[in-house]
């Protein structure tokens, strides 16, 4: 399935829209809200800038928000289902950007602006391989 370009941007930027909602979500509802939500938001949108220098198709950039909104949802999920919840639990989360990041990277050179893979597996491949970079990261500590 080849997407027009503008159908691809409409994905990354429902992707990263979601992003913004389970951030907000995520975030306590009290008077450290705005740093949280900016830890968890920002953080994203921080990978998601970094790809950008790289030029990538907007259906990669979909891709990546969207692994990152997936791994910020289930990181949220498990972090709230521990009897025992620690502060810095939160740490394996942003310990593991790097290894997002350099997913995200690879995918801007694995499916360039002019990559004539289909929009679905670019997206797909790239979810796969932002995840993969996570995990390895995460793994590593």
């Amino acid at each position: 399935m080849n997407l027009p370009m503008n159908s691809e941007f409409n994905f990354a930027l429902l992707a990263v829209l979601v992003g913004f909602f389970v951030a907000a979500f995520l975030a306590p509802w009290d008077s450290y809200f705005l740093g949280n939500f900016l830890y968890y938001w920002g953080s994203q949108l921080a990978v998601v800038g970094v790809s950008l220098i790289f030029k990538p198709r907007p259906i990669v950039l979909a891709g990546i928000a969207t692994s990152l909104v997936i791994y910020l949802g289930a990181f949220g999920l498990w972090v709230h289902s521990l009897p025992a919840r620690d502060a810095m639990v939160w740490l394996y989360y942003f310990l593991s950007l790097p290894g997002a990041l350099g997913g995200a990277v690879v995918s801007t050179f694995v499916f360039p602006h002019k990559s004539s893979a289909t929009a679905s597996v670019a997206g797909l491949s790239t979810i796969a391989i932002v995840w993969a970079g996570a995990i390895m990261f995460l793994w590593l500590y």
